[in-house]
């Protein structure tokens, strides 16, 4: 073959240039992955290189083949900062690709357009090579040139060695990425420039045909973070989960068998195609879960015949700099599992209902009972009083009656307030204590106060001992208005690290502590104890005549029932 005559041709360059919109008209339909965001530029400089290349040996006048030899010294600048950007995506150090890094990487190409514009015979000559009149760079140029390309091509190398040697599983698309950085040192050191038709600068074109297919392979056909086969098929295919992999651009880059039978999918569905497309019911769904984090939640899917509930784990696909480069959702059909727990809650709540009438029912016996007996008894004895005549004495037990009779109204509506007293939705158990306080003083005027020291004034409980927790203070409230003659009572709530104490104080009139279990049968203390073992709590009483009592309710704050 005669290498004049090809090189001096445009056919090689038209070839490339047919190349290259082959490979970038690819390259622009596939989602970004690591790399190929600089890829896409590195593809537009060697398609303007190859048209530029084909001019030149087209065009007869010396000015303008100037002008195209000088881009063709630009485009080979440009083309090495653009490698590097790839190797640094496609490794996961985007943390050198900062604005000032790529300024300097690109420093050179100024450097050289300026030097061509206003010191033209600085940079080249014309001589004569076989008969062709060739522009040859100056040997401060080239070796400028060759000085900045093997700078870059060796940071380039040692970053793809650095991942070889963290990732040697990646050995293949990494190969090929370090082979493709050494071509082009041949393309511009092997050749001899007085055998060459054409700029020295211009055989390097042809040479990057073969590194732009290299990188073009590992880019395309390697996958950097690539499932074993027998993996996916075990644990994706075959899995009872629904599995859908976007893209950066949230596109439907992977499913499983799972994922075609997900309600509301409208047809089979496709790769590379958006997902708000193909899945538009679930994408409403699914957009709020986008996003750096791990996120777990439960969706709602509703149709025509029924309403399904998911479980959907949303998983971001990063690399090892962080950047979001796709999302991947599994999707549990959690509608049996849901149903089954709401069942449950029904029962345990029935059940803690029925408990806390049983107790309910207690207190009032214990309340009520005594003093309606009392009054039942009083009555027949003023009945016969009066037959027997005996007139004063039936007045008594009818004024004891009456006494007997107020007593057990105000002990009524005092459990009614109890009742109505409960927790509303939004004022929580502070609220609600504090309500009660308030309603007890109004009626019955004994101050009361409710204490939080003020580094635990967002003190909590499970809902279920909250509401036990305030009945127990109602318990004791009521004991306090029926039995202390207590002028003041307060309330004091602090929490430890490993239970906490609620306390509820009066100044009343007290009793001796040998009488406890006498005094846990008449004041209900017996049912307050029962309370707090449903929080797998208890209740201590210190008391003494004259000194007020003082009742203690100790919550464990790492209770797991």
């Amino acid at each position: 073959m005669n290498w004049t005559n090809f090189l001096s041709s445009p056919w090689p360059y038209l070839t490339t240039t047919a190349l290259a919109v082959l490979i970038g008209w690819y390259v622009w339909k596939q989602p970004l992955r690591p790399g190929t965001r600089y890829f896409r530029w590195l593809v537009c400089i060697w398609f303007i290189w190859s048209v530029v290349a084909a001019l030149h040996n087209l065009t007869p006048s010396l000015s303008i083949r100037y002008v195209l030899w000088v881009v063709q010294g630009i485009c080979p600048l440009l083309g090495p900062p653009l490698v590097l950007m790839i190797v640094l995506e496609y490794t996961g150090n985007e943390k050198w690709l900062a604005r000032r890094s790529l300024n300097l990487l690109f420093l050179p190409a100024l450097l050289g357009v300026v030097l061509s514009v206003f010191w033209p015979n600085a940079i080249g000559t014309i001589e004569n090579h076989s008969g062709f009149q060739v522009f040859v760079g100056s040997n401060l140029v080239r070796w400028g040139f060759y000085a900045y390309f093997v700078a870059v091509m060796l940071s380039t190398t040692i970053v793809l060695f650095a991942c070889l040697l963290r990732s040697p599983a990646f050995w293949a698309p990494l190969s090929l990425l370090i082979l493709g950085r050494i071509i082009p040192i041949i393309g511009y050191l092997v050749p001899n420039p007085q055998q060459l038709s054409v700029p020295p600068i211009q055989t390097g074109l042809l040479f990057l045909d073969i590194t732009i297919v290299l990188y073009f392979v590992a880019l395309y056909s390697f996958q950097i973070l690539r499932i074993s086969p027998v993996a996916r098929d075990t644990v994706i295919s075959r899995m009872p989960y629904s599995l859908l992999v976007l893209d950066a651009e949230n596109r439907l880059v992977d499913f499983n068998a799972s994922a075609q039978t997900l309600p509301g999918v409208p047809g089979k569905l496709t790769r590379r195609q958006p997902i708000s497309q193909q899945l538009p019911g679930w994408w409403n769904q699914l957009v709020p879960l986008v996003g750096p984090e791990i996120i777990f939640r439960d969706v709602e899917f509703s149709n025509d015949t029924d309403t399904r509930i998911f479980h959907v784990t949303s998983l971001p696909l990063l690399q090892v700099s962080g950047r979001l480069v796709g999302q991947a959702f599994l999707l549990e059909d959690v509608t049996m599992a849901r149903q089954a727990e709401q069942q449950q809650a029904q029962a345990q709540q029935a059940m803690a209902t029925l408990q806390e009438r049983d107790l309910l029912a207690r207190e009032l016996h214990d309340e009520l009972a005594q003093e309606l007996a009392l009054i039942n008894l009083q009555a027949q004895l003023a009945s016969d009083l009066l037959e027997m005549g005996q007139t004063e004495q039936a007045r008594t037990q009818l004024q004891l009656l009456a006494k007997e009779a107020r007593q057990a109204q105000v002990d009524v509506r005092g459990e009614i307030s109890k009742l109505l007293h409960s927790m509303t939705t939004g004022e929580g158990f502070h609220g609600a204590l504090r309500r009660f306080i308030h309603t007890f003083q109004e009626t019955h005027g004994i101050a009361a106060e409710f204490i939080l020291p003020q580094n635990q004034t967002s003190i909590s409980f499970k809902p279920s001992t909250e509401v036990q927790l305030l009945r127990i203070i109602q318990e004791a409230f009521t004991n306090i208005r029926k039995h202390s003659q207590a002028t003041r009572v307060r309330i004091v709530l602090t929490k430890g690290p490993e239970c906490a104490e609620l306390t509820v104080e009066d100044n009343g009139i007290g009793f001796e502590s040998d009488r406890l279990p006498a005094v846990r049968q008449t004041y209900g203390l017996g049912i307050m104890s029962e309370r707090a073992k449903e929080f797998n709590g208890r209740i201590e009483i210190n008391s003494r005549p004259g000194e007020g009592t003082k009742i203690t309710v100790l919550i464990p704050t790492n209770d797991k029932r």
